[in-house]
């Protein structure tokens, strides 16, 4: 389901990958003593709400240090020639 939101919601695409959305939700997860309980199962397969916060604020990041590699490659270009183009 979180993967579904964040195609629907146009957040993937080239700057965040579906693997890494997958790593952000896996990271995002309750730890679990016993993923063959019920209670555990669903706390390895569902987001809480401050996980779903969690998560989207990593998918955030991987957004932010795209947008930096970005910048990055601009900064060999000077300052005036940024504001002429």
């Amino acid at each position: 389901e979180f993967h579904t939101f964040l195609k629907n919601a146009r957040i993937l695409g080239k700057d965040v990958s579906d693997r890494e959305a997958k790593l952000c939700f896996a990271w995002s997860r309750m730890s679990t003593f016993d993923s063959r309980s019920t209670k555990g199962y669903l706390r390895e397969t569902n987001l809480p709400f401050e996980g779903f916060l969690e998560a989207i604020i990593r998918i955030a990041m991987c957004k932010v240090m795209r947008a930096r590699d970005v910048l990055r490659d601009y900064c060999e270009i000077s300052h005036p020639e940024l504001i002429a183009a």
